[in-house]
């Protein structure tokens, strides 16, 4: 049966879990921000726990829960926007956190009609996001991808490590982590082709739900639909005598075949991998091409599979590849149409990749997990960087709008005092007395490595301006849908 709870108990139970989640994400924030030990469990066996030590803020968000329905979907609003911010630019999970609990807690404290408020923050917020972009720069350089790398990991050595192999990806390039299996952290370049297709299917993703490589597959690409055993009934048998993986590449599937995968793999430890067509309509006969070239002759090296695409390493480029290569190169030169053009430009560009795989070696598993997550925010930070530019990190890019913020209405205030927050906590986390901090102004502040006052661009601290702007817009959103909300349904057992 449901249960209903008025707006204020409401609003008091949400506040609870917001800060449940906020107060704990927010301690990783900064280089001297603490890690977390999360009990992680294995995905196909619940059972099967283990300790996992990260400061990745998305990793530690999603860890969080609490036991009141209520206070538990506060937590999950909280998570939902800073997951937002990380599927958007990467990067800036802590960062959404800090701002949209200062921001809740602020508006909760003022006497003013919300109404009127959220118009006043939604005014500030455009203001500030104008003069953030005033600041961007632009990534030029080898040394600013990995000023960038080195700010995320927060470590110089992963810093260079992950920054320069950005820098030699820049242009047409795909970088993949892998788990190392002699200890060593280390960079293979190979050949490949990544494509981009939202993947619901966590069953068949590995013991995490989240990413599986397959090496030296058996690959079957189809296309139409795969509705019936027989059209693949041979290869399974192919790949069970053989101990290969088989993976399918397939427009879609009905849920009986899906049904019947489902079993082998999870009930007979079969290694069936079932992936969807890239490409929309027609588009996905023109990417079917493509894939078949590229598996052809048993060329698949590897093929490597997440929630959000999946990336085959090919062993050669092959003849039989490089015709289909020429082919595209010259459909591209004489199509007129720009729409067209763009297509076949960005299928030519995928068949033609160089792939980075970086390898996280350490002493355990705990470690090596933990430096995965280093290297992988390191990695989309920079990506962010190089798409749109940088700012100033360390919270000084919001810093420095706030001093010279006009608040001639409430919601301007409010705002001012919640771009002090990340800059304060960054501080906090590193045991700074917050005494005269707000005499540094400009490119100068406390550089929490060091302890010293510094010029944050010379020292190389800066941020995406992505990541940064992505989190103002998401932490003011979820503040304004937690405040308006007038009430809570939740189920209730009898």
């Amino acid at each position: 049966m449901n249960n209903t709870v008025n707006k204020q108990d409401t609003l008091n139970k949400l506040l609870i879990g917001v800060n449940t989640l906020a107060n704990v994400v927010k301690t990783t924030s900064g280089s001297k921000g603490h890690t977390i030990l999360i009990e992680k469990a294995d995905i196909q066996n619940l059972d099967n726990r283990k300790p996992y030590i990260t400061k990745d803020g998305v990793t530690v968000a999603k860890s969080i829960w609490c036991k009141d329905p209520i206070e538990n979907m506060g937590c999950q609003l909280l998570q939902q926007a800073a997951e937002l911010t990380v599927n958007q630019a990467g990067d800036g999970t802590s960062l959404t956190c800090i701002m949209a609990q200062k921001l809740i807690q602020l508006i909760v404290e003022s006497n003013t009609d919300h109404r009127q408020l959220f118009a006043e923050i939604e005014d500030a917020t455009e203001y500030i996001l104008k003069k953030l972009k005033k600041n961007v720069r632009k990534v030029k350089s080898l040394k600013d991808c990995i000023r960038v790398a080195t700010i995320s990991t927060n470590n110089e050595e992963l810093g260079k490590l992950v920054g320069t192999v950005m820098w030699d990806a820049r242009h047409n390039g795909v970088v993949l982590f892998e788990i190392s299996e002699n200890g060593e952290t280390y960079v293979y370049q190979e050949t490949g082709s990544k494509y981009e297709r939202p993947y619901d299917l966590k069953e068949f993703l590995g013991n995490t739900g989240t990413k599986v490589t397959y090496e030296n597959p058996i690959v079957l690409v189809f296309n139409e639909d795969v509705n019936g055993i027989n059209q693949i009934e041979e290869a399974v048998n192919v790949s069970k005598e053989e101990n290969r993986g088989l993976v399918i590449i397939a427009p879609d599937y009905s849920k009986s075949i899906l049904d019947i995968i489902r079993f082998n793999v999870t009930k007979n430890g079969y290694k069936i991998l079932p992936l969807y067509m890239p490409g929309y309509g027609e588009e996905k006969k023109e990417y079917f091409k493509d894939i078949q070239v590229l598996v052809a002759s048993d060329n698949v090296d590897r093929i490597v599979a997440t929630r959000h695409d999946f990336t085959i390493l090919t062993k050669d480029i092959t003849s039989i590849l490089q015709n289909r290569i020429n082919v595209l190169s010259h459909q591209a030169t004489v199509e007129k149409q720009k729409f067209y053009k763009e297509k076949i430009e960005k299928r030519l560009s995928t068949l033609s990749q160089k792939v980075f795989t970086i390898y996280a070696g350490a002493t355990s598993e705990i470690e090596q997990n933990e430096l995965k997550d280093r290297m992988e925010d390191g990695l989309l930070a920079t990506r962010c960087a190089i798409e749109e530019g940088y700012v100033l990190g360390g919270g000084l890019a919001f810093r420095n709008i706030a001093q010279n913020m006009s608040v001639a209405k409430g919601g301007d205030e409010i705002m001012c005092r919640t771009l002090y927050a990340p800059y304060l906590q960054i501080l906090e986390n590193a045991g700074v007395l917050l005494g005269d901090l707000f005499l540094y102004e400009g490119n100068e502040g406390i550089n929490t490595s060091t302890l010293q006052v510094e010029d944050f661009y010379k020292s190389g601290i800066i941020d995406p301006y992505k990541a940064v702007s992505c989190a103002l817009r998401n932490a003011v959103s979820v503040a304004k849908t937690i405040i308006s909300l007038n009430g809570a349904i939740t189920w209730k057992k009898d």
